[in-house]
């Protein structure tokens, strides 16, 4: 079980630099459709890559009135509260759950 253990907090640590640089990158996005940045810019085309998949899934769950607020699209803020939820919620238990396996 030790290995288990340390294989899940392993895991867990990598998880949440993911999700804490998603967040960052999500950021960016927002800061990028505010500016006039060319949409061929390489790094634009980086962030939308990543980003525009888990906006889209959002989008097909949530209908418009819940996420369109005027012109403004609250679906990174959205998709920030979820990874806060996972960050605060789910992996503190994977923690837990390791640090028991480890003893």
């Amino acid at each position: 079980m030790f290995i288990l253990g340390n294989l899940i907090i392993g895991v867990t640590h990598v998880l949440d630099a993911v999700l804490s640089l998603f967040t960052l990158v999500i950021v960016a996005s927002a800061i990028i459709s505010f500016t006039s940045i060319s949409p061929r810019n390489k790094f634009v085309l980086a962030v939308n890559a990543l980003t525009f998949p888990v906006f889209g899934k959002l989008r097909k769950m949530l209908p418009s009135k819940y996420w369109l607020y005027g012109q403004a699209d609250l679906i990174p803020l959205y998709t920030i509260l979820i990874i806060i939820l996972i960050q605060r919620g789910i992996l503190p238990s994977l923690y837990q759950i390791g640090f028991k396996l480890v003893g």
